[in-house]
């Protein structure tokens, strides 16, 4: 509550998806740690009534570890489990809706939806480039013929020197 009794209301932004945060360290042994913090946030699953306002209710598997990993060790997270129960009705117009007959001219199904979400992490040691060299980027590969003719891809004109 704010002064005087009055209410106050806080909006802040939440970003929806998958996170994944980690601080790698190279440690002396050249053991790499991980500390890993991801994240999924599926969005708004419900809605609670708070005096005169009507919130959100947002869906969020979070886990925090720490792993010490060689260069080209892989880990895999696990463990961020979803269950979803859906019940649906399926039934004929009008008669489904008359009590106690209705009974005959409607189902009503029950669905669990369980998922789990899995992180591959595999780190690896990068070593700084000389100074005045530029990284290779995918886009400097040439393209061979058969990726020409498969991404209709047409060439740009050169331009010369005096061209701007």
């Amino acid at each position: 509550t704010g002064t005087g009794g009055n209410a106050t209301v806080s909006i802040y932004y939440e970003e929806i998806g998958i996170r994944l945060n980690f601080a790698p360290t190279v440690l002396e042994t050249g053991s790499i740690r991980l500390n890993i913090d991801p994240a999924e946030v599926s969005g708004i699953t419900d809605f609670v009534r708070l005096e005169n306002l009507i919130a959100p209710v947002i869906d969020t598997r979070t886990v925090k570890t720490s792993v010490d990993l060689k260069e080209g060790e892989s880990l895999i997270l696990a463990g961020l489990l979803s269950e979803d129960m859906k019940k649906n009705i399926s039934k004929i117009p009008i008669l489904g809706d008359v009590p106690i007959l209705g009974a005959l001219f409607r189902t009503t199904a029950e669905e669990m939806r369980e998922q789990e979400l899995v992180f591959f992490i595999t780190p690896r040691l990068v070593s700084p480039l000389p100074p005045g060299t530029k990284p290779a980027l995918p886009t400097d590969k040439a393209l061979t013929p058969e990726e020409e003719r498969e991404f209709n891809w047409i060439p740009l004109p050169s331009r010369s020197s005096g061209e701007k």
